[in-house]
């Protein structure tokens, strides 16, 4: 997989910040670390991958590609061998834990920077990686020394080692540098939100009783009975979508777009399902 050969350029990065740096790839499609952040506009969840690298040798050039949003942890990287960062990616990118000391850019969606052009996104080997290795050599004047990737990782370890990190970290959305305003939500996306929201008595399941008074929500599988105004999870497409039930006096739950089904006791419904 290496390919570092080629000589600097100034333009995406200075120059200084590429020669004598190994130049490494993290991929995935999407993260596997669950976050309660969103992208403003976005009903994409957001998940986390943290990156690793060896504690000790040269330094290293990081470059991220993601298709789905992902905030790149550095939490548990060693950020001393680190000389800059460049993020591609589908969906809008971030990352997480960055020195302010180190340069970072962003070339992200299908028109990239002006300095840095376009990228394909890749987390495996194939067509899209070998034009994302192209990319990168007009980009930095250099190749990659070596690539690590997977479709919905927890940890990556960009020189191939082991893949251990200290675990969950919490991250603030204070602690991301975003290629697009990035907010904290308090509610994770699909599953694990629906359940916060039962905790917090903001939606309940679907009772017999409840099905019988809406006749058009089908079975109940799946069905939840909303309480108060609420907002609704992210990412709740395809199998993952419910149907809400809204009694009369109750506000419509904001849902920040799904394939959910909302039904009112009045008849009105919304959702693609309707």
């Amino acid at each position: 997989m290496a390919d570092p050969g080629g000589t600097p350029r100034d333009g995406c990065f200075p120059a200084s910040s590429i020669r004598g740096a190994r130049v490494v790839l993290a991929g995935a499609y999407e993260g596997n670390r669950q976050t309660d952040l969103a992208f403003e506009g976005s009903g994409d969840a957001v998940g986390s991958v943290a990156l690793l690298a060896d504690k000790r040798g040269p330094p290293l050039f990081l470059i991220v590609s993601g298709h789905d949003p992902v905030i790149w942890d550095l939490a548990d990287f060693p950020t001393s061998r680190l000389r800059g960062v460049l993020v591609t990616g589908y969906d809008p990118q971030g990352v997480a834990h960055l020195p302010a000391s180190i340069p970072l850019r962003f070339a992200v969606g299908p028109n990239g920077s002006p300095k840095c052009g376009s990228f394909e996104q890749a987390y495996e080997t194939g067509n899209g990686l070998r034009q994302l290795r192209a990319g990168i050599r007009r980009a930095l004047g250099v190749g990659l020394s070596n690539f690590a990737g997977a479709y919905d990782p927890t940890a990556l370890h960009v020189e191939g080692g082991s893949t251990e990190s200290s675990g969950s970290i919490v991250i603030k959305a204070e602690d991301v540098k975003a290629s697009a305003p990035l907010q904290r939500t308090g509610l994770f996306a699909g599953d694990r939100g629906l359940a916060q929201l039962v905790n917090a008595g903001a939606i309940r399941p679907a009772t017999k009783g409840d099905l019988a008074k809406w006749r058009t929500a089908g079975d109940g599988m799946g069905a939840y009975v909303v309480e108060r105004q609420t907002d609704l999870p992210r990412d709740m497409y395809g199998a993952n979508s419910r149907t809400f039930l809204v009694p009369r006096g109750v506000p419509m739950p904001r849902d920040p777009g799904s394939h959910n089904r909302i039904l009112r006791e009045d008849g009105g419904c919304t959702g693609p399902a309707c």
